[in-house]
């Protein structure tokens, strides 16, 4: 699978570049033929000339790589260079030829080909280095003595000081510059495999030098006997196959040099020298040749003590190779560890941070620096405590000296991090004392944000504070609404029996207005609670206003200025107006908090279209025709952040034990229900305006009611009245006598059982609390409806609409009278019930 991968890099390589692969194959068995001829020799040599030609343009333009080092890109301009005194040289090689009448031309030609190693080593010089060197200096140089001991000695002895027996002359010169240049060139190659940064990949930088390795030791070859016509006719089928391969090499080098992608991560270089093995094979192909010929006795010791050597030195080289082997893998592997062990960090949500034993922070990582709202500079060298709110340092400062102080156990402590002018963090820190500890040195610190988990336990307790006020509140409104119903019951009774001037009648009205007011007060605080449903009715905003202006005025206290704006022709809206009533007390409270020096309260009333009112980010109405409530102060304003969270339940800018942040999120609850939108105009020290928008209604606002004498209306039915408030029970008894009823009167189930039996008439009507010790007042009506389906049924009750509902009387249509109720509102309510249909609970 791995061999088909690495082939479809064939297949990405362009046409050009395949044609040539392909072709060297038949050029090699046309060379094997050992062809003859001016034509023959053309077409020898136009093979490589365009793999050349070729080469030296790839070569070009992958020097033009924009993500490419400069010192790469330039030492590849010079490899061009080198390959164009080639292309040159073999351009010039048969005119040559030609010139002496000879098929083996010595001259201008070998003047290009030996100058062109000059280039090639400027090339190899510009390669960038990688640092520091994965095999040490002492491997490095070993290498070079198994290549010298190996290759530069045979080469010495056996062709080299030969070719200088008799005398020096060109073809001597040549016999010894191509195998000296060309082992330089291969020591050169493998110091730069060894020791320069691959780019853009391995395989194409190794594609590359490799072709180049070729070439030289094809120089190496070719060597061998360059004065012995004979041996040269048998090497040049070997030496041009050898030039042809490694030119491929280098052409498909050079095109993935231009074409492959660069990696993320810089590439290293390899650590595996191919010396001993060209060394190994370039001594055995001498060896066969010296056996070849016949060796004489010193001969052959001189070759035993060369190979010795050799053996000794590449022992050695392998041993260091081991050990640098082994380094490099524990290198590797720490690399690997570290890259881990950054990777988890990098992406980790908890604060890491390390410090000396003086708090001095040695180490941070990027959540460390977003937990303290930092987005720029460095955490390492700054004192942790710094780092810490004021009322936290010395919360801090203990901190770190237990952590000193015992080492043996971890700590954990929760502080306040932050920056100058940002918001503070809460985080809980756990510590590790690991000063011993030669890896680490330093206090660990693993840290996590709780300030999300705080603010959420926060609003839990606000939640679980809430719940206990709305339970307290619940049993508080019912037997505050027994007490005013029989308040309310009484001064019924009361003004019936005195004549109409009588002037106790003023005093009773003022104490009927203020049990009407209590009513209202009780109603207010279940609504607050969420403890009622919203009872929406058609309102006019504007005598809502007027009505509250008072106690506006009272709750902004007298630094503060009220200033009403009612427009006359705003029209109703739908809404509950006890929840109106309370949202605009909200937003007064909030501008008086606003405000803590006096200003300006501004409450406007006007009617508003879709077009004159911009849009809201908050809450939106779909109504075109509105009505515009808008609240406006002088005071502190606020910010972009406080707006976004303005509506939150629980979010408050105030300290502790100042706001519970339900105020305005009741207010966002109230202009929900009635369908209407909410939009803000804010900014630091231009003070805040609350735009309400409502739907306008075309009905007409429904009449408040107004306390009247209860008109007379008459009944002549009997009535079991079972109520388990003595108060409510005697008040409820006298006004159904005083207006006609016979009353049968029980404190619950049980003894409304007993009247029952021991009543000789017919009982027409049941009027029974809800909720009462024992049985309840559904059940008992349910089985009295069993017995008598004649009988009507009427429940009050104090409770909330919460209670009520497993009785199934929270329906709007149910049965039921709220206490505290008028001797009215009783009179008519049960005359309707008893002139209804029968049977109905």
């Amino acid at each position: 699978m791995r061999a088909a991968l690495r082939f479809t890099w064939f297949l990405r390589f362009p046409l050009w570049l395949k044609v040539a692969v392909l072709l060297l194959l038949p050029y090699a068995g046309w060379m094997a033929t050992y062809p003859t001829g001016p034509i023959a020799r053309v077409l020898e040599l136009g093979y490589l000339m365009a793999l050349q030609a070729l080469t030296i343009w790839s070569l070009q333009r992958a020097s033009r790589r924009a993500e490419a080092p400069p010192a790469f890109r330039a030492g590849l301009r010079w490899f061009a260079l080198a390959w164009l005194l080639i292309f040159l040289s073999t351009v010039a090689l048969p005119l040559t030829a030609i010139s002496q009448n000879t098929a083996f031309p010595i001259g201008p030609p070998d003047v290009g080909y030996l100058a062109a190693y000059a280039f090639f080593f400027l090339g190899l010089s510009r390669l960038p280095r990688a640092e520091p060197p994965l095999p040490g200096r002492l491997r490095i140089f070993l290498d070079g003595a198994v290549f010298v001991v190996g290759v530069g000695a045979p080469l010495w002895l056996f062709t080299v000081r030969p070719a200088f027996a008799h005398g020096l002359n060109i073809g001597s010169f040549l016999a010894s510059a191509y195998p000296t240049l060309a082992f330089l060139g291969v020591m050169c190659l493998n110091l730069v495999l060894l020791r320069c940064k691959p780019f853009p990949s391995r395989a194409a930088y190794h594609l590359l030098l490799v072709g180049l390795g070729i070439s030289w030791l094809a120089d190496l070859i070719f060597s061998l006997q360059i004065d012995n016509r004979a041996i040269f006719i048998g090497l040049k089928f070997w030496g041009n196959i050898i030039n042809g391969l490694a030119l491929v090499l280098c052409l498909a080098g050079a095109w993935r040099l231009e074409h492959d992608p660069v990696p993320e991560h810089p590439v290293r270089p390899v650590s595996v020298s191919p010396v001993p093995m060209v060394t190994i094979v370039l001594v055995s192909l001498w060896l066969v040749r010296l056996v070849g010929r016949g060796m004489d006795g010193p001969t052959l010791q001189g070759v035993l003590f060369g190979v010795l050597l050799l053996i000794l030195v590449l022992l050695l080289r392998e041993t260091l190779a081991l050990r640098d082997s082994m380094r490099q893998g524990v290198e590797t592997a720490t690399l690997a560890m570290q890259a881990r062990f950054e990777a988890l960090v990098r992406h980790s949500s908890d604060p890491i941070l390390v410090t000396d034993a003086q708090g001095r922070i040695v180490f941070s990582d990027p959540a460390a620096l977003r937990a303290t709202g930092l987005t720029t500079g460095t955490l390492e060298g700054r004192d942790l405590l710094s780092l810490l709110h004021p009322d936290d340092l010395q919360l801090g400062s203990d901190f770190l000296q237990v952590l000193i102080q015992a080492p043996e156990s971890p700590h954990v402590q929760s502080v306040r991090v932050g920056s100058p002018g940002g918001p503070w963090r809460l985080l809980e820190i756990s510590g590790s004392n690991l000063l011993a500890d030669p890896a680490v040195r330093g206090l660990v610190l693993n840290a996590r944000d709780i300030t999300e988990r705080h603010r959420l336990q926060d609003q839990l307790r606000e939640a679980q504070k809430m719940e206990a006020v709305g339970r307290l509140a619940g049993g508080v409104a019912h037997d505050f609404n027994n007490l005013l119903g029989a308040i309310m019951g009484n001064l019924g009774l009361a003004e019936t029996a005195l004549p109409e001037n009588h002037p106790v009648q003023k005093d009773l009205a003022r104490i009927q207005g203020a049990a009407t007011r209590g009513a209202a007060l009780t109603g207010r605080l279940l609504a607050f609670c969420r403890r009622e449903a919203p009872e929406s009715k058609v309102v006019d905003p504007a005598a809502l206003l007027r009505g509250v202006a008072p106690l506006l005025l009272g709750l902004i206290g007298e630094r503060i200025q009220l200033q009403l704006h009612i427009a006359p022709d705003a029209g109703a809206i739908t809404v509950d107006p006890n929840d109106l009533e309370q949202a605009l007390l909200n937003l007064a409270a909030n501008a008086r908090d606003a405000m803590p020096e006096g200003g300006f309260l501004t409450v406007s009333l006007r009617r508003s279209t879709a077009e004159d009112a911009s849009a809201s980010s908050h809450l939106s109405t779909a109504a075109s025709d509105r009505v515009t409530i808008e609240v406006t102060d002088t005071g502190q304003g606020m910010d972009e952040f406080t707006q976004a969270h303005l509506f939150e339940p629980f979010f408050t800018t105030k300290g502790p034990g100042r706001g519970t942040g339900l105020g305005l999120a009741s207010v966002y609850g109230m202009v929900k229900a009635a369908h209407g939108g909410i939009d803000i105009l804010s900014s630091p020290g231009q003070g805040t305006t609350i735009r309400l928008q409502f739907p306008r209604t075309q009905g007409q606002p429904e009449p408040q009611e107004t306390s009247a004498r209860p008109a007379r209306v008459p009944g002549t039915e009997t009535v079991l009245l079972v109520e388990d408030e003595p108060a409510v029970r005697e008040t409820t008894q006298r006004i159904l006598e005083a207006h006609g009823y016979t009353v049968l009167v029980a404190s619950d189930a049980r003894d409304a059982r007993q009247q029952i039996q021991v009543h000789p008439g017919h009982i027409h009507l049941l009027l029974t609390d809800v909720i009462m010790p024992g049985e309840s007042g559904p059940a008992l009506a349910a089985d009295l409806v069993r017995a008598h389906p004649d009988l009507r049924v009427l429940y009050i009750s104090g409770y909330t609409a919460d209670e009520l509902g497993p009785h199934g009387l929270a329906r709007p249509d149910a049965p039921l009278l709220r206490k505290p109720f008028t001797i009215e509102q009783l009179t008519e309510r049960l005359r309707a019930v008893a002139e209804g249909p029968a049977g109905r609970i």
